[in-house]
């Protein structure tokens, strides 16, 4: 998992960093690091984030789209 699937999960559900932090019980700095890749995705966040939304289809859906979008020629 990737800093930029963790935003796409965290936009796809329409959270703020802030949102998104509590409801995995992780603090903002934790997020927003992540985001701005001034830090690794952790095995911990990496865990709570499956956790809460791995089955959510429409974050999956967000996922692939994303990939694809990357996959365009700019």
């Amino acid at each position: 998992m990737t800093d930029e699937t963790v935003r796409i999960i965290r936009i796809a559900k329409g959270l703020t960093q802030q949102e998104f932090a509590k409801e995995l019980n992780v603090s903002l700095a934790t997020i927003a690091a992540v985001e701005s890749r001034q830090r690794t995705v952790s095995d911990n966040l990496r865990t709570r984030i499956i956790k809460k939304y791995g089955g959510d289809s429409e974050v999956t859906q967000a996922i692939i789209n994303a990939k694809k979008f990357d996959q365009l020629p700019k």
